[in-house]
């Protein structure tokens, strides 16, 4: 087994995060670094795993990229913990600014903090139907 542990300059490089976004984000009970110290004041006590650097990746993807608020992110934390789903693990969309997810009990696209299901149309078939 190969262990790699990724410094925050490491894991800011790697995920296009910010040193000072994660700080925050550990800071706030948002986002840990698995492999880090409780001692946050000891060098390298921030120590992130590759599982980490994927999820972080997810993270900015949704709230950089997407502008998914960090209300809705911290409600979706809560609800995949629930689930015992994890940001690295899970595919993921957004809609309307709100994270959509398979729910694998129902296997339907679902918004994960609601549960309000969401209607998959395929156009291909939709579009085949009014040619003909």
């Amino acid at each position: 087994m190969v262990i790699a542990a990724f410094t925050e300059e490491d894991a800011a490089r790697l995920t296009g995060l910010s040193v000072r976004q994660l700080r925050h984000w550990d800071r706030t009970n948002f986002f840990a670094p698995s492999l880090g110290n409780e001692n946050r004041k000891l060098a390298y006590a921030r120590l992130y795993s590759f599982k980490d650097l994927v999820a972080l990746r997810v993270l900015d993807e949704l709230r950089n990229e997407s502008r998914v608020s960090m209300q809705h992110l911290r409600e979706v934390k809560d609800k995949l913990l629930a689930l015992g789903e994890h940001w690295a693990s899970t595919t993921l969309y957004v809609l309307k600014k709100k994270v959509v997810f398979v729910n694998n009990e129902t296997n339907q696209h679902e918004e994960v903090v609601s549960g309000q299901g969401v209607l998959q149309i395929p156009l291909q078939v939709v579009a085949g139907d009014m040619q003909e």
